[in-house]
């Protein structure tokens, strides 16, 4: 039997926002980012022990980001995925530095 674990990640419209959630039991600040270069929010994962996670991921609406070495090794084991709430989004500037309005973010963890 699978068994999914989601925990949703308050995100903001804020071009620079920083939020403290609880992954895996461990506490982690998450700094997004907009990148005017990029048109995305890009995302940095600190544990608030100072242990990086992963810096300046691009978050793309429905793609995996990160499961990478650096996010187990430090005992993660979970992804994030953008989710649009409405299944016929289409993605524009707009919705993408607006995201709080059309997505929600989650980590999951599969066991």
């Amino acid at each position: 039997m699978t068994t999914t674990l989601n925990n949703y990640i308050g995100i903001s419209n804020s071009p620079s926002f920083r939020v403290n959630v609880l992954l895996d039991s461990q506490s982690v600040n998450i700094l997004f980012t907009w990148n005017n270069k990029t048109k995305r929010y890009h995302a940095t994962a600190t544990k608030t022990n100072g242990t990086v996670l992963f810096e300046g991921i691009k978050i793309n609406p429905n793609s995996v980001f990160p499961i990478n070495n650096l996010m187990r090794v430090n005992g993660l084991y979970g992804r994030f995925v953008l989710y649009p709430i409405d299944s016929v989004l289409v993605d524009t500037d707009e919705t993408l530095k607006n995201w709080a309005d059309y997505y929600f973010l989650v980590y999951t963890v599969i066991f």
